[in-house]
C-alpha cells in the first residue's frame, strides 16, 4: 500500500498560503474533477472543474472559534471569503503535488449551535472565470494560428479571470481571419473554443492551475504515461452506439472580405442621443451587414478618424436641436473611436455650452457611423465522407469556425470517419485504487488531461489500447484515494509519419492525418 497525505491550502492574503488541513474532514469525501466531459472527435474544450470538500465550524479546539468559516459571522477568519485562491495538495514521501487549483465559489455553513457544525465548501477552476468574462476588447486576428487567437484572447481578459500560467503548443493551421463573429457580449471561453475545434486542438487546465492547449499533431506523438493491464477496478466501454459515426460531415467558412474600406460597418439608429455638457457618452455598436441588418460581421481596416460634418460623406454631425434645425454644434464634438473585431468603442465628448444632439442637419435621423472593410460569413463549405456500414447510417456534423482550408475540411471528414465508425479498441472511462501501489499512486499524482495511457482488459478484449486522458476526477476518504480518468481513443490521433515502423504503414497502423 501507498500511503499519501492531503494538504488544503488558502489564500487569506494575496500571495501567502494558509494550510487549514487540521479542519478538513478525514471522514467525509473530498471529490475533485477538472477535464473534458465526453469522448467524441469534438470533446475537446474542459468545462469548470470543481472541487468539493468539507470543514470544521465548530468552537471544540482551543484557539478555534464557533463560525470561523461562515462568511458573514463576526468570528470568521481574517481573508476567508469568496473568490480566494485555494489548492489541493497531495504529499507522497515528503513531496507536494498539487492536484486541484480555484477559487472559492460556493461556502455553505450548517445552522444551528446543536448542528453537525460543518461547512461545504466548493472551489472552481479557471474555466469558470473563462465562461463567466465577455471578450469585446480584441481586434479582429488576421493571419493567427489557434494557438495566438488564444494567446490574444487570454491577454484581452482582466487579470482576475487569466489563468495563473499557460502552456500552449504552436499551433498547426494558420486562419486569415478569425473573431470576425464575437460581438459585443460573447464569453471567453466560447472564443477559445472555437479556436480549437477549428483545429481540433485539446484545451484543459492542469492540477495546478495551468491552462494547456495540445495540437493535434503534438497529441499523435504522445507517448503513454502508464500501462493497466487487467488491474483496473472498473473500466466502461462502448455499450452501443452512441459514439459511432459513418457519415461525417465538416464545415469550414472561408470569408468575403470588401475591397475597400468604405463600407458602413456600423450606424446609428433608433432614438437621437444627446451629449451633455462635461459628460462623455459611451456608445458601443455591433458590425452589420449592409444587406442585411440582422447578421453580425467582422471588421478590418476600420476608419477610426471619424470625418465630421460638414465635409462630403461625414461620419457624425452635431445640432442644438433634436430636430437638426438648429445651430450646428459639430466643432464642439470630439470622438475616440475605438475599433474591435465585430465592435466598435465611441466616446463622444461635447466640448461647448449647450447640449448637442448627434443628427443629421435637418432631419431626425441619427448621424454617427463607422466605416471599413467587412469581413463576411457567405459561403460555408460542407465536406462529407462515409462507408457503408451493417448498422445503418450514423451521422456527425462538425462545425469549425475559423477554419477556410477544404483540403484540411475534408481530411477532417474522412479521418474523423475512419475513426470512429465502429466500437473498436474504445474505452471510455477508468477506475484505480492510488494506494495500491507506488506505481499507481505515481500515476494518480501525475496524470493530467491530455496526457495518454494503455489499457489491456482481458474480459473486455481491449489489448494494448492507447486511450486519450480527457478528464481527471478524484475521490479521496480518509487519505484513500480513488481515481477515475475519463478517456477518448488515442487512434483518433494516430497520423502517419514517414518512415516511422508502427506509424507508417498507412491503412494498417495509421490513418492519414491533416
Amino acid at each position: 500500500m501507498a500511503d499519501v497525505t492531503f494538504k488544503y491550502k488558502v489564500q487569506l492574503s494575496v500571495g501567502v498560503w494558509t494550510d487549514i488541513s487540521d479542519d478538513a474532514l478525514q471522514n467525509v469525501s473530498t471529490s475533485a474533477k477538472r477535464g473534458v466531459d465526453g469522448n467524441g472527435p469534438m470533446d475537446c474544450v474542459a468545462g469548470t472543474g470543481q472541487c468539493q470538500y468539507t470543514l470544521r465550524n465548530d468552537g471544540d479546539r482551543p484557539g478555534k472559534a464557533m463560525g470561523r468559516y461562515s462568511p458573514v459571522n463576526a468570528a470568521c477568519l481574517a481573508g476567508w471569503t469568496f473568490g480566494i485562491p485555494f489548492k489541493l495538495v497531495a504529499v507522497y514521501l515528503g513531496v507536494e503535488y498539487t492536484r486541484f487549483t480555484g477559487k472559492l465559489r460556493v461556502i455553505y455553513p450548517d445552522s444551528g449551535v446543536n448542528e453537525k457544525l460543518q461547512v461545504l465548501v466548493t472551489a472552481y477552476d479557471v474555466m469558470r472565470d473563462l465562461a463567466e468574462t465577455d471578450i469585446r476588447e480584441i481586434g479582429i486576428q488576421l493571419n493567427q494560428t489557434e494557438a495566438e487567437i488564444v494567446t490574444n484572447v487570454l491577454a484581452a481578459l482582466p487579470t482576475a479571470s487569466q489563468p495563473i500560467a499557460t502552456d500552449i503548443d504552436f499551433g498547426v493551421d494558420t486562419y486569415p481571419y478569425a473573431l470576425d463573429d464575437i460581438g459585443v457580449s460573447v464569453k471567453a471561453l466560447s472564443v477559445i473554443a472555437d479556436a480549437a475545434r477549428s483545429a481540433f486542438s485539446f484545451v484543459a487546465v492542469k492540477g495546478d492551475g495551468t491552462l494547456i492547449m495540445r495540437s493535434r499533431h503534438t497529441r499523435a506523438l504522445a507517448a503513454s504515461l502508464y500501462t493497466f493491464a487487467d488491474d483496473a477496478e472498473a473500466l466502461d466501454v462502448p455499450a452501443d452506439l452512441e459514439g459511432v459515426y459513418n457519415l461525417v460531415r465538416v464545415t469550414i467558412h472561408p470569408k468575403t472580405i470588401d475591397a475597400a474600406a468604405t463600407t458602413v460597418l456600423y450606424a446609428l439608429t433608433g432614438a437621437v442621443p444627446v451629449v451633455q455638457v462635461g459628460t462623455p457618452l459611451t456608445i458601443w455598436g455591433d458590425y452589420n451587414d449592409p444587406t442585411n441588418a440582422q447578421k453580425l460581421i467582422g471588421g478590418t481596416a476600420v476608419v477610426t478618424a471619424l470625418v465630421a460634418y460638414p465635409t462630403a460623406s461625414y461620419d457624425y454631425a452635431g445640432n442644438s436641436a433634436i430636430d437638426g434645425t438648429g445651430s450646428d454644434q459639430t466643432a464642439n464634438l470630439s470622438i475616440v473611436a475605438t475599433a474591435f473585431a465585430s465592435t466598435v468603442k465611441l466616446v463622444v465628448t461635447n466640448n461647448g455650452a449647450v447640449p448637442i444632439y448627434l443628427v443629421a442637419p435637418s432631419t431626425t435621423v441619427p448621424m454617427l457611423r463607422v466605416r471599413g472593410k467587412g469581413v463576411y460569413d457567405r459561403g460555408p463549405q460542407t465536406f462529407e465522407a462515409m462507408t457503408v456500414q451493417d448498422y445503418g447510417t450514423r451521422s456527425l456534423e462538425i462545425d469549425m469556425p475559423y477554419q477556410d482550408d477544404p483540403d484540411i475540411g475534408q481530411s477532417a471528414a474522412t479521418f474523423v470517419e475512419n475513426q470512429y465508425d465502429s466500437l473498436t479498441r474504445q474505452a471510455r472511462s477508468l477506475v484505480f485504487k492510488a494506494n495500491k501501489s507506488h506505481d499507481k499512486m505515481l500515476c494518480a499524482l501525475q496524470v493530467e488531461p491530455g496526457d495518454r495511457i494503455t489499457v489491456s482488459e482481458t474480459v473486455t478484449g481491449l489489448v494494448l489500447v492507447e486511450a486519450n486522458v480527457q478528464s481527471v476526477a478524484d475521490d479521496i476518504i480518509e487519505n484513500v484515494w480513488t481515481c477515475t480518468l475519463g478517456l477518448a481513443p488515442a487512434d483518433t490521433f494516430a497520423f502517419w509519419q514517414l518512415g516511422i515502423a508502427g506509424a507508417s504503414e498507412l491503412g494498417e497502423t495509421t490513418v492519414l492525418g491533416f
